[in-house]
């Protein structure tokens, strides 16, 4: 079909011209209700057959077959040639199903990023060491937090160079070979060991020391500086009893040491089966009268030790010494063996 040709307008018609208005008139009417609508009509026609004509040859030409294809949606290819079809899974067609984002996040199996509630094992980049900000913290960022002060580690913490030093945080430590400040006595840096800091502020905290190969555990108190070292536990009895922690207990002043009493007994000379009050002594036995065998619970460890002993009549007079027993003997004043009502022993080694 050709396309319509445009018709002129005939001249407009004017009253102010009375010569040519009647004919001009006439031309106006015929245009307006003949040659117009003509026009109009043949015009509305073309653009129907240019339309379908277009159509039929878009679903001829460039689209693909839609036979096959339900359900699919339709995209450019990648070379802009042509269109093709675009195949979805059944959870692909669910999301673009879902109306909300809510529904989108449950047909992803997705958390809402308001208080996510996660399941299974759930991973996310592990933050460097150090980091102190709202990141999320990993497992392995919360190993490396504290490992670094030596907590949930086999073998050697961290080590501590200067253990004088009052800015340590809370943590256990090792030392070795090059390590400076103050040692208890005896122990060196070259013997390395492992400390306990715990920090109550930044002027006051405790530590301990222990020796590598050794029993003993030192203590030290923080005020302000670190406190001269005290022994608090060891193989060595006397030396922990000669502590200045003990010494304070007992109000024992100066360094002198102590030595306790090994074994003590109060009984009657009447009656020394029945002793009235004991300390590792495991029986008295009445020789005679006068004469009595202290037996201890616990044997010493050899018989150089000191005993002595007092009654309430008379004077005690100590006999043999062995590591399982004393023997003593009381006699008055007059030199005679005598059984007094109270008779007092203790033994110091």
């Amino acid at each position: 079909m050709v396309k319509p040709t445009k018709p002129t307008a005939p001249a407009q018609a004017l009253r102010s011209n009375p010569d040519t208005f009647p004919a001009r008139a006439e031309e106006n009417i015929a245009f307006a209700f003949g040659t117009l609508p003509t026009y109009i009509d043949a015009a509305m026609t073309y653009a129907e057959t240019q339309v379908d004509a277009a159509t039929a040859a878009a679903l001829g030409g460039d689209l693909p077959a839609l036979t096959g294809n339900a359900g699919k949606f339709l995209r450019v290819n990648s070379g802009e040639t042509g269109a093709e079809f675009l195949g979805f899974t059944a959870a692909g067609l669910a999301l673009l199903d879902d109306t909300t984002a809510a529904a989108q996040r449950l047909t992803l199996g997705a958390a809402p990023l308001a208080s996510p509630a996660f399941a299974g094992t759930p991973t996310a980049p592990t933050a460097t060491a150090g980091t102190a900000t709202t990141q999320l913290a990993t497992t392995a960022f919360a190993i490396g937090a504290v490992t670094e002060f030596g907590l949930g580690v086999i073998g050697a913490p961290p080590v501590l160079a200067a253990i004088d030093a009052t800015t340590t945080a809370s943590g256990m430590y090792s030392y070795t070979t090059g390590a400076t400040g103050t040692f208890p006595s005896g122990v060196t840096a070259a013997a390395g060991g492992v400390i306990t800091v715990y920090r109550e502020s930044t002027t006051a905290g405790y530590m301990t020391l222990h020796p590598t190969g050794g029993y003993a555990i030192y203590f030290r108190r923080l005020s302000t500086t670190w406190m001269s070292w005290d022994i608090i536990a060891s193989e060595d009895v006397v030396g922990v009893a000669n502590s200045r922690l003990v010494k304070t207990a007992i109000n024992a002043s100066g360094s002198a040491p102590i030595y306790a009493c090994r074994a003590w007994v109060k009984f009657s000379g009447n009656s020394p089966g029945a002793n009235i009050a004991s300390g590792n002594i495991s029986s008295v036995t009445d020789n005679c009268v006068g004469s009595y065998t202290i037996n201890f619970t616990t044997a010493m460890q050899d018989s150089n030790y000191a005993a002595t002993g007092l009654s309430s009549s008379g004077t005690v007079i100590l006999g043999t010494a062995a590591a399982g027993s004393q023997t003593i003997t009381t006699v008055s004043s007059s030199g005679a063996a005598i059984d007094p009502s109270n008779v007092e022993l203790a033994v110091f080694r």
